[in-house]
């Protein structure tokens, strides 16, 4: 897990060829030049899903979701996003099973860890952790990207 700023995101470029995508992806959004109702499709199971929502209530309930065959890489562009976390070991009261089409198990533990992301902060997630976004009321534009596990 890494929790940083955008601008700082040089320093993981050896991390993964994604991260260089990433960064450039991110260089589009920061100019205005990237287009949300069309983001671009690849064919190697790197996938960009964009959020803006208005999260109505503070969640009371976690649904903590883990994935196996991908790497979160969430961007905060506009609001805050809490997001909590969780490490895999510790969750204990799964209410979804891992499904592989959907590449994602949930638990009903409560986080262990609390990252409050604000524009321009990024928060990296792997296999190990699982996680809780949107858990503030509030508006949040953000981007995920997922990043394929080899």
């Amino acid at each position: 897990m890494i929790f940083d700023r955008i601008n700082n995101i040089g320093n993981y470029l050896n991390l993964s060829v994604y991260i260089e995508r990433i960064n450039s992806i991110i260089s589009l959004i920061e100019d205005g030049t990237f287009n949300f109702n069309k983001p671009p499709v690849f064919d190697d199971g790197f996938k960009i899903i964009f959020i803006s929502k208005l999260v109505e209530n503070d969640k009371a309930q976690y649904s903590l979701e883990r994935h196996k065959s991908n790497i979160d890489f969430h961007y905060v562009i506009e609001g805050i996003d809490e997001i909590g976390i969780r490490e895999i070991e510790k969750c204990t009261n799964m209410s979804k099973p891992y499904t592989i089409d959907g590449d994602y198990e949930l638990y009903y533990d409560e986080p262990e860890y609390r990252f409050r992301l604000q524009p321009g902060d990024f928060l990296l997630i792997t296999p190990a952790n699982a996680h809780d976004t949107m858990l503030i009321k509030g508006f949040v534009k953000k981007i995920v990207f997922k990043i394929p596990v080899s």
